[in-house]
Order: C-alpha cells, then structure tokens, then sequence
C-alpha cells in the first residue's frame, strides 16, 4: 500500500468529502482522480458490483463517472 490509510479509513473520508488522489493505472500512467462517496452527489446505481478487498469503487466529479481503482495503486491523497 502506497497511501497511508486503510481502506475502510479511505471510504469514510470519501463519504464526507471530494478528495483528490493521485493513481497509477495498469499501464503505469499517473493520473488525478478527484472522487467522492457523499450520497448527495452520487448518481443512482443500477448494477453495483460485489464489493472486493483490493478495489474501491468512486464516483469521479471530473468524468461524472464510477470507477473502481485498484487501492494499492492509489499513490497519494493530494487533497
């Protein structure tokens, strides 16, 4: 794990707050995430996935999109 945070610590964070984090992609690009959990912001979920130990999934405020990262290649919570 690159961040400092568990991932439960991570998801109640997201829960009250826009965060932005610095993640590296499967093909080692770096990229800024800025994501959330706050249920006023979230989009209805019409499939939700089976939650897993490694992957946490956001709602990302910049594409308007869920994504699932990979958490241990979240690099850095920038804000």
């Amino acid at each position: 794990m690159v961040v400092d945070v568990t991932k439960q610590e991570l998801v109640s964070q997201l829960t009250n707050n826009v965060m932005s984090m610095l993640y590296k992609k499967k093909d080692g690009t770096e990229r800024t995430v800025v994501a959330t959990l706050i249920p006023d912001h979230l989009p209805e979920v019409t499939n939700p996935r089976k939650e897993q130990d490694h992957l946490v999934t956001v709602f990302d405020t910049d594409k308007k999109q869920w994504r699932t990262l990979i958490f241990d290649n979240i690099q850095k919570i920038l804000s």
